[in-house]
């Protein structure tokens, strides 16, 4: 018991510095204003993106803990929820990236619309954010707490350089950095889920490309 309430411990601590490892480095490196620009930009998009996901883990973890003997009712609750998250959520932030100045406009006004250029990015990260927050449920769940650690631990690494290799180009390539970061830690979360479950990630790929397509031509 103690072994797997560490790990989750570990994962917790991983995936909050993951969270915030971006504005610590916006801070150190750009300075109070830019680092203003961009939590506010991060924050307008996390907070509903946050508050559909929140309610959901709690919900979906004693259900995939019931349900971690069957491999086939954990790939359908699985796949169920991430695409009922992307459905909503994928066109609502295409539609916020593209967007971005005149919302940023209407809701904060002429003095914030240099984190319009910010929002951009940061808004197409929600939606990826929002499926990757299912595979922790889902791995403490079934008891491979460990692969969610693993998956943490290189999404570290990944957010970590993004913001050193962006210390010198501004604070704006740094919100560009996000989305290959997050990108990149939806699929080091993806692998262990795939394998627990028996999902082929061509299957999620397709998903995500169909909506993705679908989201643009809307």
């Amino acid at each position: 018991m103690m072994g797997y309430g560490g790990k989750v411990l570990a994962s917790n601590l991983l995936s909050w510095s993951v969270s915030n490892l971006d504005n610590a480095g916006a801070s150190r490196y750009f300075g109070v204003t830019d680092l203003g620009y961009y939590s506010r930009a991060f924050a307008l998009g996390q907070a509903p993106a946050n508050s559909m996901v929140s309610a959901l883990q709690g919900v979906l973890f004693p259900i995939f803990s019931r349900n971690r003997h069957s491999k086939k009712r954990l790939r359908e609750l699985y796949f169920g929820a991430l695409q009922g998250i992307l459905v909503i959520q994928l066109p609502l932030f295409v539609f916020c990236s593209l967007l971005a100045p005149q919302i940023i406009y209407v809701l904060y006004g002429t003095q914030w619309s240099p984190a319009a250029s910010m929002f951009r990015p940061l808004a197409l990260c929600m939606p990826i954010n929002s499926g990757l927050a299912l595979s922790g449920p889902l791995l403490c769940g079934v008891g491979s707490v460990g692969a969610d650690v693993r998956a943490q631990v290189g999404a570290f690494f990944a957010m970590f350089l993004a913001v050193l290799a962006s210390a010198h180009l501004g604070v704006i390539v740094l919100a560009w950095f996000m989305l290959p970061v997050y990108l990149l830690r939806f699929i080091l979360l993806l692998v262990p889920v795939c394998q627990t479950v028996g999902l082929r990630m061509s299957r999620v790929g397709l998903l995500v490309l169909k909506l993705g397509i679908l989201s643009v031509v809307v």
